[in-house]
């Protein structure tokens, strides 16, 4: 298949009528491209990314990782409200 193909990578799929979407990205991390490309794909798709971050950074306990937490947390809260 193609890398284009929607099984092979999902940001090549039909991506109407999904919620809000919240993605964090480690500048370190490999996937980070990924990242940057569905914000370009889809602007209303919010993204954080933090340089020198690694993959999975916000389930930590560093101060980085807190703030991303409550981040989440008030992103929810608003997709509930």
């Amino acid at each position: 298949l193609p890398r284009t193909d929607p099984r092979c990578s999902p940001i090549f799929g039909n991506w109407d009528g999904l919620p809000s979407i919240l993605a964090f990205a480690g500048g370190d991390d490999i996937l980070v491209t990924d990242s940057r490309a569905l914000k370009a794909k889809l602007p209303s798709v919010e993204v954080t990314e933090l340089s020198g971050m690694m993959h999975d950074w916000p389930i930590f306990s560093f101060s980085e990782s807190r703030k991303a937490q409550a981040q989440m947390a008030d992103f929810v809260a608003r997709a509930v409200a």
